[in-house]
Parts: structure tokens; sequence; C-alpha cells
């Protein structure tokens, strides 16, 4: 558990504008690196993605800021098919 109150009361969770996307890339391979046994995907299979790509998957996240500093991240994927296309899993960093 966190004792500094005062960085528990300056977290703010929000959307980020796509502009920031090197931020969350950034943020997000630095996750796969350090713990690459909690993803299903890998440092190897993200880091050479586009900043197309980068911009797009940022619409699906929420993150969480410190001074305006991204220090971690919830990712929520739809599921793509008919019947389940309600259903979504919610991954965090």
């Amino acid at each position: 558990m966190v004792n500094d109150k005062n960085l528990i009361e300056n977290i703010v969770v929000k959307k980020i504008d796509a502009d920031r996307w090197m931020e969350y890339r950034d943020l997000r391979l630095e996750s796969l690196k350090s713990d690459p046994a909690a993803f299903g995907s890998s440092y190897e299979e993200e880091k050479d993605m586009t900043e197309d790509e980068w911009k797009r998957r940022i619409n699906n996240a929420l993150f969480a800021l410190s001074k305006d500093r991204l220090i971690g991240m919830i990712v929520v994927v739809f599921n793509d098919r008919i019947k389940t296309k309600h259903v979504a899993d919610i991954f965090g960093v």
C-alpha cells in the first residue's frame, strides 16, 4: 500500500489525446519488458508498431496520471463477434 497521501490525492484517471501516443507506447513497452509474463503480447511484437496503430489503440484506454505523467492504464478490448460484441476484456498496467 502506498503511504504517500499526497501521491494518492494527486492521481487522476482520464482519457488522453492521441497526440500523447508516444507516452502511451513508452509505458506499454516498459511494462512488456519489465513483466512479460503478465501479458498476452510481447515487447518484440509491439516495439515496431506504427504511430497510427498506437493512436488507434489509445482510444480504448484510460490512464492514471500523477502530475500529468502517465503512471498506469487500463485498456478495454471489445469482442468483434456478432453474439459477443457486447463483451469486453479489461487489462491493466
